[in-house]
């Protein structure tokens, strides 16, 4: 619990840094899918729990990834790297603390992976 980088460690453990070409119109759609909103709830301008949620997972994952950059998905989400950047530092927060958050963070990487090596 002391670890500071506990929630980056294990959700790691789900699999390797995402190294595949990942393709952000299908990131998108994945988390989307997942949280049950659509991209235009997504990228509004208000702060529901679910969208920025949502937000800060593909922040997270677009970090992670080799091709994607923070700069890309601000444009399109209409946020600067310094919020996307925070916010991902508060979503590993929460996901340390919160075991079902870290789990579906994992099996959103998991999904992402599967996908990658299926293409």
């Amino acid at each position: 619990m002391g670890d500071d980088h506990f929630a980056e460690k294990a959700l790691r453990q789900a699999g390797e840094r995402i190294h595949q070409t990942l393709v952000l119109d299908k990131l998108v759609e994945d988390v989307c899918q997942e949280y049950q909103i659509n991209e235009k709830q997504l990228i509004a301008k208000g702060k529901t729990r679910q969208a920025s949620e949502a937000r800060s997972v593909i922040a997270w994952i677009v970090r992670e990834s080799e091709n994607l950059t923070l700069e890309e998905w601000g444009q399109r989400c209409g946020r600067d790297g310094v919020t996307l950047s925070n916010a991902i530092r508060l979503l590993l927060e929460r996901a340390r603390k919160d075991a079902e958050l870290e789990n579906r963070m994992k099996a959103i990487e998991k999904q992402l992976l599967f996908d990658a090596a299926m293409e």
